[in-house]
């Protein structure tokens, strides 16, 4: 898959196949690791605490049993920020064929008057 429309995204871009493997990380995303080439081929299971290696294989099993809208949700960070991590599944064929987690940062989090 061509993902360099991604490159320009502040947001920052996750991309794992069906085996939790990391196969693209856009440039934001890097950033925070030192460059795509120290994370990319890596399983992100590898660099996340028990509780969110458990939500995500949650999220997981709920895409491979053919759920196709998002997940997201706010995370207050330990510093004090907010962000909206939003996962969605990849599709290939019709099948699941990973994921893809996109990281926003929020600013002023407020709740929502609507």
């Amino acid at each position: 898959m061509d993902y360099s429309w991604l490159e320009g995204i502040a947001a920052k871009i996750f991309v794992v196949d069906a085996n939790l493997d990391l196969i693209y990380v856009n440039p934001a995303g890097a950033s925070e690791f030192g460059g795509a080439e120290k994370i990319t081929g890596k399983n992100i299971m590898d660099c996340h605490n028990e509780t969110s290696r458990k939500m995500i294989m949650q999220f997981v099993e709920k895409f491979k049993n053919g759920a196709r809208d998002t997940i997201s949700y706010i995370q207050k960070r330990e510093d004090g920020t907010h962000r909206l991590r939003v996962y969605a599944p990849l599709v290939k064929d019709g099948q699941y064929a990973g994921m893809v987690e996109m990281l926003f940062k929020v600013e002023g989090q407020k709740d929502a008057q609507l």
